[in-house]
């Protein structure tokens, strides 16, 4: 029943789930070879009823096409307006077609506006639990980690701020959705909703937008904190303005002197085997490899100053969710918009581009958002590319959003503003495609504004998709 706080039993039993930033897929599925889908233009969407429950006003998911070869299991995302003034809109644009059609409208009830919150779907997409934010607090970030030797899920619940960052705490949940304790950042920080990483030492890697006045200006720096969860204590911190100086970014600062320049913006942080940290940029379109002992950067990958070299198609921009993989992998979700810096030159070479979303200069089409798989040869400092996913209707600019790789070896990507999921195969073939209201994911945001990744599917960054097993 929608609004219970109880997992099935069987959920109990077979909860092993994957998170990955804004998309969570759990369970596996066979694959086979697969004909290239068609996508019908337009779905229904709007918010979920139930007579049980009149409160509450769930996003309808979608499958746009589906084949049996799917991964089954559960979604678990946490959907969101932009704003208020979103919401709002919502509510004009209904009254619009109803007072344009009174037929329509006389014919059948008007679609309600989503409510936000977390919501977990089953694999039909049926709402199977539904926690809604209030007044003023906003819920991100959903994702499947293990404490200890139990599963849990997290969460973050705060104010967001500019839509670019937010100010809050993240919430560690059971199987039975009782809360089991909270995750602040310390030296008076509050944690914004890009990322929580539990590790195996009872700690968690989280992220802040402190601003910082200096001399030219306010500019928003990242600090990266790695926290006891039962002291609080900092066990690791580090602080971009310590280190990338804000020539590296690809965004331009505000013109106007009250709106602090988000030069780096961190949107996602990770543990790679020898113990160092990744620090994904979406605003310098860098991964930054950090030496734990010594905040020193061991390598750049990306953006202006990148160590490694490797062909055109391996270089992405303000990326989302930056995973280490096996045997010197990493995945991400490319938002598909050139930097700044990068953006003359592309015109000038890929005129040919078909793609629906286009750059600055009309003319010019933008490449798809795409998840890509790298792989990273430390040694020569090469990238190359081992798998990539393009958007399936060649959409651009993807803010927020996640890339989540199953165990079966498929690619669930969440496309964050395009509001939106695709589950790929191991070859790029597409096995499903599902959609949620137009007015959820930050869809309404500009393509080309450069910022940060999500919340909505449970798959990690601050989109929230994750698939849990049936």
């Amino acid at each position: 029943m929608v609004g219970s706080v109880q997992w099935p039993g069987c959920w109990r039993a077979r909860l092993r789930l994957v998170a990955v930033g804004a998309t969570v897929l759990l369970a596996g599925g066979c694959i086979k070879p697969e004909v290239p889908p068609t996508f019908p233009a337009t779905l229904d969407l709007g918010a979920e009823t139930f007579i049980s429950a009149p409160h509450l006003r769930p996003p309808v998911v979608k499958d746009m096409f589906k084949l049996e070869s799917a991964t089954t299991g559960m979604l678990l995302f946490a959907p969101h307006f932009r704003s208020s003034s979103d919401a709002d809109e919502w509510d004009a644009l209904i009254e619009d077609a109803a007072a344009e059609d009174s037929a329509a409208r006389d014919a059948e009830p008007l679609a309600a506006r989503p409510d936000a919150g977390i919501l977990m779907v089953t694999n039909g997409g049926e709402t199977s639990w539904f926690l809604p934010a209030w007044d003023d607090i906003e819920l991100r970030n959903v994702a499947v980690q293990n404490l200890g030797d139990q599963q849990v899920i997290t969460y973050w619940r705060g104010s967001v701020v500019d839509e670019q960052t937010g100010e809050g705490e993240f919430v560690i949940v059971g199987s039975d959705m009782g809360e089991l304790r909270t995750v602040n950042a310390a030296n008076d920080l509050r944690a914004s909703f890009q990322d929580l990483v539990l590790t195996a030492r009872n700690s968690a890697l989280l992220i802040a937008h402190p601003v910082v006045r200096l001399d030219e200006g306010d500019i928003r720096t990242t600090i990266v904190q790695e926290v006891a969860l039962d002291t609080g204590e900092v066990l690791f911190e580090w602080n971009a303005l310590d280190h990338v100086d804000p020539s590296e970014s690809t965004v331009e600062k505000p013109q106007d002197d009250e709106v602090p320049w988000d030069y780096f913006h961190g949107t996602s942080v990770s543990e790679g085997t020898d113990g160092s940290v990744l620090i994904s940029a979406r605003n310098t379109s860098t991964v930054y490899k950090v030496d734990r002992e010594t905040g020193t950067i061991v390598w750049r990958l990306g953006g202006k100053l990148s160590d490694f070299t490797g062909d055109d198609d391996a270089r992405f921009s303000y990326q989302n969710d930056v995973r280490w993989r096996n045997e010197g992998r990493i995945s991400l979700l490319d938002s598909g918009i050139p930097p700044v810096d990068r953006r003359d030159s592309d015109r000038d070479s890929d005129t040919d581009t078909d793609t629906d979303t286009e750059s600055d200069d009309e003319d010019v089409p933008l490449p798809p958002s795409r998840g890509l798989i790298l792989g990273i040869d430390e040694v020569e400092r090469a990238v190359t590319v081992e798998a990539e996913f393009p958007h399936p209707l060649g959409f651009s600019g993807s803010t927020a959003g996640s890339h989540q790789v199953l165990e079966n070896g498929n690619s669930v990507v969440a496309w964050g503003s395009h509001a939106s999921i695709t589950e790929f195969t191991r070859d790029g073939g597409i096995v499903r495609h599902a959609v949620f209201p137009a007015r959820w994911r930050r869809i309404v945001r500009s393509s080309r504004s450069g910022q940060e990744r999500p919340s909505l599917v449970l798959l990690s960054t601050h989109a929230a998709t994750r698939l849990l097993p049936d």
